[in-house]
């Protein structure tokens, strides 16, 4: 063991004594998950935007229900037989593409490490 590692753990010993002016171990540890805190909310704030500019770019969704029903966009068709009906709003393009994918990885700000 190389004599300046036994230097570098006595000053820090004597650091923690209060005996020399420096960062001490405890604030060490708390500065180093302070940092992470903050890289990790700085990753979320860049998916965030990201996101938003995503749903800013997206193009509008048009209603798939004709001028008659509009008081009533989701009420059945009685055209077609009854177990073929819709149930529930119709699926944006983008909804599907989600589910192929996280979005993150669509977004393509985390590397694949990270997934």
């Amino acid at each position: 063991m190389p004599g300046q590692t036994i230097y570098v753990w006595l000053r820090q010993e004597r650091i923690d004594a209060g005996l020399e002016p420096d960062l001490s171990s405890a604030d060490h540890v708390e500065l180093v998950a302070a940092r992470r805190r903050i890289a990790q909310l700085e990753v979320e704030l860049a998916v965030t935007r990201r996101a938003m500019e995503l749903v800013k770019e997206a193009p509008a969704a048009t209603s798939h229900t004709s001028t008659h029903r509009r008081h009533r966009p989701y009420a059945p068709d009685h055209s077609r037989d009854q177990s073929s009906r819709m149930i529930g709003p119709p699926k944006a393009d983008a909804c599907s593409r989600l589910n192929e994918g996280s979005a993150i990885q669509q977004i393509g700000l985390l590397p694949p490490a990270l997934w």
